[in-house]
């Protein structure tokens, strides 16, 4: 099964062409029948008609053709950088402003369970097809003179399965995700990202082999979520297809945890589920990770001090994921203060005093503060419009505090003022008493002029 392609970019069409004519070149000047294909996901994407990147080519006695093409380009006196990966038997070669990476057909053989690296030899085109992870990833254009901008479907279901936004293995998944778990994750991705609906045999086979995660390395898990975060339903599509239990085990218990009807619609698992579909893709972890600790309940019969829990079980959880200690950080600091915003929005004697102490505390992250208490308000699903707007009022006067008198205050008293006043060393203490005074400062409870605040100095300490 195959159609013809129009619609390719202009600069990719003239790189294309110079494949083209390489292949015709290499046929004349070689005994052998060289042919040479666009893959992967360019060709996908470009019929889906969504922007195209990343050239993927196929090509047969690779040797002999990139001979033949680097004497092309030299020849029109083409401009190029030659990469070469001897381990993987590949090239890429930057030309015309773009990268494209060549690869002869391969068959892949798994031997090791504990491993997803497979043994790999060189294969027919039929093979190369069959081995890749989704139908729709198998299609081809060919840059063959018989058939030039061609896209070729070689399983005879990429095409109708492209058309219809369906998510198919070309082998049994079974076999698909147990030799390559990390696929389990890309079907996610498709699923969540890009809206296509996996059939039924795939969504068995993932929750089937959702074990199997467990040899991939960390990095590459992390990058797949990270990759994923742009999508409001990821973390639904990981559940359906049995992944994030694996992925985030912390979530399970959360299912069977109900919540006060004063303040929730939802068990915590769903409101969980609806709070990271609200918020911006870099709060959605924090979000996924913020009620985890209410499985305190089942000791105390409450929630009181979940944040606590749920902030260490973040730390530990991303840390096993091995995101980076700044990543952790920001996560693990919305989590364990995600309920301080809306303690103060729903204070009916909230004095000026303690909104500027929340603005010295937390500045850098009100605006995320904020928005996380928006979208967790959205998600409790009770009283969402009387909460929203006792929010958005707390925003304005947080605004209006700010443009009377600026909260970020530089002491009018260094260090050293502090040790000369009261004959000490350099040390904790010093830090302690400046961080005293510049609270003091910002909720005007000192004027901040240096003889004031050495008089408190000494008076106190």
């Amino acid at each position: 099964m195959s159609c013809k392609i129009t619609s390719i970019p202009t600069k990719h069409l003239r790189i294309l062409e110079i494949i083209h004519e390489a292949v015709i070149i290499s046929r004349k000047m070689s005994k052998e029948f060289i042919e040479c294909y666009l893959v992967g996901g360019y060709v996908r994407d470009l019929l889906m008609g969504k922007e195209a990147k990343d050239l993927d080519c196929v090509c047969s006695y690779l040797d002999q053709f990139r001979i033949h093409l680097i004497n092309l380009l030299t020849e029109k006196k083409i401009s190029f950088k030659e990469v070469v990966y001897e381990t993987f038997g590949t090239y890429m070669i930057h030309f015309l402003g773009e990268d494209v990476e060549f690869v002869v057909p391969r068959k892949e053989s798994y031997r090791d369970y504990g491993s997803r690296n497979p043994t790999i030899s060189i294969g027919s085109f039929e093979d190369d097809a069959f081995r890749r992870d989704f139908t729709i990833n198998t299609l081809k254009i060919s840059l063959n003179p018989e058939n030039y901008l061609e896209v070729i479907d070689l399983t005879g279901k990429g095409l109708k399965d492209l058309k219809k936004r369906i998510l198919n293995t070309p082998l049994s998944p079974d076999i698909t995700f147990n030799e390559d778990p990390l696929r389990m994750l890309r079907c996610a991705r498709f699923v969540a990202v890009k809206g296509f609906v996996p059939v039924e045999r795939v969504v068995v086979a993932c929750r089937k082999n959702a074990g199997r995660l467990g040899i991939i390395v960390e990095e590459r898990i992390q990058e797949e979520i990270k990759r994923s975060l742009i999508a409001d339903n990821y973390f639904r599509v990981l559940n359906k297809l049995g992944l994030l239990t694996i992925l985030f085990p912390e979530l399970t218990p959360l299912k069977k945890i109900n919540q006060p009807s004063k303040w929730h619609l939802y068990n915590v698992f769903e409101h969980t589920m609806r709070i990271v579909e609200c918020l911006p893709p870099h709060l959605k972890l924090a979000g996924l990770y913020h009620d985890t600790g209410k499985i305190i309940v089942n000791k105390t019969g409450n929630f009181h001090g979940h944040e606590e829990l749920s902030y260490e079980l973040t730390v530990k959880r991303f840390n096993e994921l091995k995101f980076s200690k700044i990543e952790i950080s920001y996560i693990a600091f919305i989590v364990r203060n995600h309920m301080v915003t809306m303690g103060l929005v729903f204070d009916e004697n909230l004095t000026e005093k303690a909104i500027r102490r929340y603005i010295h505390k937390y500045r850098g992250y009100i605006d995320d503060l904020i928005e996380f208490s928006r979208c967790d308000k959205i998600a409790g699903g009770v009283n969402v419009n009387n909460g929203l707007f006792r929010l958005e009022t707390f925003r304005k006067r947080i605004d209006e505090i700010i443009t009377k008198r600026p909260v970020a205050i530089k002491l009018a008293v260094s260090g050293n003022d502090i040790m000369k006043a009261l004959n000490i060393r350099s040390g904790v203490k010093v830090g302690k008493i400046k961080k005293d005074l510049l609270d003091k400062v910002v909720v005007n409870e000192l004027e901040n002029k240096v003889k004031v605040l050495i008089d408190y100095v000494i008076s106190n300490y």
